[in-house]
Formats: C-alpha cells, structure tokens, sequence
C-alpha cells in the first residue's frame, strides 16, 4: 500500500533500483496498478527461475513439521553462537537486538538464523588502538580468499604460521561476501546461516535415523509404546545439528589461524595463492592459455578464440558517461589487490568504440594506466553480439542500434549512464594481464 502511494505521487517517487527487478508481470494488477504502470513490460527471466527453485524448497520446507524445524533452527543457533564466544578474541558475535513480535513471527523458530562475525586480528592485543584491530571490508575480503585456499605448504614455515598448523592451513572453506556496518563503524562482518535447505536436509535425515531405530526397538521389544519413543526422534535431530556444527568448527579454526597470524600474512600477500597463482589455477582449469603482451588468449582445442591485445588507452572511445564512482574505486582496489586485470573491455575492432567495460576502463584512467587489455571484435558484422535500450533507464531513449553506438562514440558527447545493454552469445574469457605490462608505452 505504501508502494502505491508513492507511485500516485509520480514515477520519480518509486525507488529507480524496483525496475532492475520487478517487471508489470510481478505486481498484481488490482491492487497496485499505479506501481505496475511504472514497471517495465520485459519479462525477467532470472527472477522467475529465482521464484521457481525456492518454491520447490518452500514446499518441501512446509511439509515438515513445525516443531522440528524450529528445534533445529534454535539448537544450531545457541550452539554456533557459543562456539564462536570460544574462539575469541579472534571472533566476536555481533548481536543484531532481541526481534520485536512482529518480525519474530516470521522467522525460523523466531530466532535470527544470520549470525554476523566480527573478526579482530592480533590475539586482542590491546594497544590503544582499539576497535582498529577489528577487519574491515576490505581486510574481510581478503580473509575470505584465504579462507578458500589450501595455505599448508605455503605458510607453514615456523614464520608466517607454525610448523603444527598444517592440518588447519588446509582447511577449504567458502564464505559469503563480508559486510559493512553502518553508524560510522571502520569494521565490517562476516555472516554464517542457517538456510531452509539445511533444515529440511537435516529434519529429514533425523527422521530417517529415528525411524530405523524404532524400527529396531519394535523387534526387540515387547512394549509397542516403547518402540514408538519421540526420544529417539530427538536424539536424531540433536545429531543432525552435530553434523552441521562440525563444518563450522572447521570455519572458525582457520579464520582463528588466519586473524592470529594476520600481520605474517599481510607481509606475504604477494606470495599468496589468492593473487596470481590461485587466479593462474583457475584459468588452467578453464582451459584458458595466457600468454604475453599482446598475444591471444584462447580456449584450448580449437572451441572458442578470444583475441586480447594491450592498446594504447588514448585509442578507446566511451559511449556511456559512468557515474557509479564507488564501482570504480572498488574495481581499482580490486585491481591494485591482484596486480592484474582480469577482465577484458570489449572493444570494435576499427573504431575503438568501447562496447562493455566502461568501468574498467575507467579504473585504468584512475591507476595512470598507458594500456588496457582488450577483446577485439567486428562489432557491426558479429551476429553474435546485440544490442538494446537498458530497462527503466533515465536516457528517454525508445530504441537503439549497433551504428548509434559507434556513432556516439566518435562524437564528443556520451549517452546517459545505463542506455545500451549489450548481449553476448558467449561471455568474455578471464584473463590475467600483469599491471607492469599496462604502466609502460612499449
């Protein structure tokens, strides 16, 4: 109803961000057509496909019974919560307040079932620096990198980590992205949960369990009410949670190692796995050959070439203005972190019309970057690359075609943020240019 309102008092009162999500068909038509008027008519494709796996979980979730769903969801939250309290001061739980009635309702076993980490380096070493020693986003994004590599051979020495770490070094874990706090807070979180899916897997393996062991007991038993105890059911599901908090002991153990040693670690970033040869591992993988300056990179056994070549950056001709300036400087982080840009601009052949790959080029302006890796394509002849008006975009434009970009590109203006929106029948391969190859002219 609020949504409504907003959208009687104009277009420019619904938030710009609802159209890159919602279309006319997401809203009903009765009760909100003011909003749906001002959604676009595309259909969303991902968004349904979204809506159609969760559905499958929410059903599933549904058909089992309440109260073991909300046991787990309790159980695993007091035991995770706990555990961490174990491994401080490297790990702190961030409490987020006690849920008010009405959202609580709404919750799995109305519990919070996202625990949010803080995490502190140097074993709490108190320095008057205070909450300094609490990681940041940035500090957490390289920890969740760690985290998923196998860091036993490499640290292991007796100076970054101890010799009788191996066995924690190489833990794999995956993590989501870490989070920024707000009300001015330097330090971010890292966040584990509890998902339907996790639930559903364990309520229904306990199930299973107590199932075969009241089985058993009604063979062996002469009491039918024995053989039907909710113990045994209980028993099951204290065990599922068990399972579950296994891999988290192993999560909090590594990035205990990590936040204890994070100094030795900051001093070897440019070893690391993370970087270069983590990224070299995953292009192998990929069947992906890097080769040097101005060479190829192309997939193995003929499927797909991609031709990247490092040209002058005063070549390239944008076609879009960029006004997104934290997507820059979070992409020149990234770059500045790897050493190397990882992806290429997309970029036509004769004109240098920069066709995707506005912010990194960019961000190569922002690092005083003489060269830019690029793909070269023959954008007016390539089936395989189309273009369109963005949705729900402010530009006022209806339609658009491949030589209106090229146009606009040799001109000395640029189309709004957000006008073209280019597809590809096949994504660009990563890459991996070293930055000491863009710094110089030759």
């Amino acid at each position: 109803h609020s949504l409504e309102a907003m959208a009687a008092m104009g277009a420019t009162a619904i938030p710009k961000g609802l159209a890159a999500y919602f279309t006319r068909d997401d809203v009903p038509l009765r009760s909100m057509p003011t909003v749906r008027g001002t959604l676009p008519d595309t259909p969303n494709p991902g968004l349904a496909l979204r809506w159609a796996t969760a559905l499958h979980t929410m059903e599933r979730y549904h058909a089992l019974a309440h109260g073991l769903t909300e046991r787990i969801a309790k159980r695993w939250v007091a035991r995770v919560k706990a555990l961490a309290e174990g491994f401080y001061p490297a790990l702190e739980v961030l409490e987020v307040g006690v849920l008010g009635d009405g959202e609580a309702q709404h919750r799995i076993g109305k519990v919070n079932t996202i625990i949010s980490l803080m995490v502190r380096t140097g074993g709490g070493r108190v320095g008057g620096e205070g909450e300094s020693l609490l990681l940041n986003v940035r500090g957490l994004k390289r920890l969740q990198i760690l985290l998923g590599t196998d860091l036993s051979d490499l640290c292991c020495d007796g100076t970054t980590f101890p010799k009788s770490a191996r066995d924690v070094a190489k833990i794999r874990m995956q993590l989501g992205q870490p989070v920024m706090l707000g009300g001015g807070a330097r330090h971010g979180v890292v966040r584990v949960a509890l998902g339907a899916v996790d639930i559903c897997q364990a309520v229904e393996k306990a199930m299973e369990e107590a199932n075969k062991g009241n089985s058993i007991k009604s063979n062996e038993d002469e009491d039918e009410d024995d053989a039907n105890d909710p113990f045994v059911l209980f028993d099951a599901l204290g065990d599922a949670v068990d399972a579950m908090v296994v891999n988290d002991v192993q999560l909090f153990r590594k990035i205990e190692l990590l936040a204890n040693h994070w100094d030795e670690i900051a001093k070897r970033c440019d070893d690391l796995p993370a970087s270069t040869l983590r990224w070299h591992a995953r292009l192998a993988a990929e069947g992906v050959i890097v080769n040097s300056t101005n060479k190829s990179t192309q997939k193995q056994q003929g499927v797909r070439t991609q031709e990247i070549t490092n040209v002058d950056i005063t070549w390239l001709k944008p076609h879009e203005m960029v006004v997104n300036r934290e997507r820059v400087d979070a992409l020149i982080d990234a770059i500045t972190r790897w050493d190397a840009y990882r992806k290429p601009l997309l970029v036509d052949r004769d004109s240098g019309s920069i066709l995707d790959g506005h912010h990194r080029y960019n961000a190569a302006l922002g690092l005083g970057l003489k060269r830019v890796p690029v793909a070269l394509v023959d954008y007016l002849t390539d089936d395989s690359i189309t273009v369109d008006v963005w949705p729900g975009g402010d530009h006022g434009i209806e339609k658009i075609s491949k030589q209106d970009v090229i146009d606009m590109c040799l001109s000395a203006d640029v189309f709004p943020p957000k006008t073209s929106r280019h597809t590809f029948r096949e994504p660009l391969l990563p890459i991996f240019v070293p930055l000491d190859e863009l710094r110089d002219d030759e």
